[in-house]
């Protein structure tokens, strides 16, 4: 790789992260906001439509988050059965385990910040 294609990616690395830590400010304001709102629909019963509104996007997020565990997963089982066949390079396929399981440990942190 040149010297501009690795400026390049760590450039991506950096906005990818930027990204990240925005996302993960706006699902605290929104498991924040969905808290008040359980405290505050108790005097205001018209906030009951939005609290429930809100729960229901927190369990579709939580959904995504057990099917992409699901898939990952299944991934992983598929790289075992690649491991046992010959012809195969185990280094690559270590590799590929590494990124799938780092990735696994960031999805169930998200997960554990959604529940």
């Amino acid at each position: 790789m040149t010297t501009k294609e690795n400026l390049s990616l760590a450039k991506q690395d950096k906005y990818i992260a930027q990204i990240t830590k925005q996302i993960d400010a706006k699902r605290a304001l929104l498991f924040g906001k969905q808290k008040e709102l359980k405290h505050a629909k108790k005097n205001n019963p018209y906030l009951e439509d939005v609290y429930n509104d809100y729960t229901t996007y927190i369990n579709s997020i939580i959904g995504e988050k057990d099917a992409q565990l699901k898939a990952m997963d299944i991934l992983l089982k598929y790289l075992d059965k690649l491991s046992e066949e010959d012809g195969v390079d185990k280094k690559e396929l270590k590799q590929d385990e590494t990124r799938i399981m780092r990735e696994i440990d960031g999805i169930k942190k998200q997960h554990n910040k959604s529940t």
